[in-house]
């Protein structure tokens, strides 16, 4: 998660791993599109905060279940809400998930292609 009102890069993983790597690369990441897209260095990137977050975040009680924790991330963090989801409610059937994400974009689904209907990504 990149916030930029914090300047912190958190890397969430459900299964409560931590990733130096991917957060130093996406810092670079970050940089690079920085310069390309303002012309400029990032400002002071020396003072962002690189964060694993391994298991202070809910975490999946199987092997399965990764994008539905994401997606979940995600929504959450959009919203600053706090991460108390569970196993059990994020995995039970919702219509939300199916019709926002899961079916996003797909042709012939002109009800759920359009964007202003889903919500806020991170």
């Amino acid at each position: 998660c990149v916030d930029f009102r914090r300047k912190t890069l958190t890397y969430y993983d459900s299964m409560g791993s931590k990733n130096d790597n991917c957060l130093r690369t996406l810092m670079s990441y970050l940089q690079s599109e920085w310069q390309d897209k303002k012309g400029q260095p990032l400002p002071d990137p020396e003072s962002w905060t690189l964060i694993n977050s391994e298991d202070s975040v809910p975490q999946q009680m199987n092997g399965s279940d990764c994008g539905v924790f994401t997606c979940t991330y995600g929504e959450f963090l959009s919203r600053d809400a706090k991460l108390t989801f569970s196993q059990e409610k994020v995995t039970a059937p919702t219509p939300t998930m199916s019709s926002e994400q899961a079916h996003a974009g797909h042709p012939g689904e002109k009800e759920l292609n359009n964007v202003d209907n889903m919500s806020p990504a991170v």
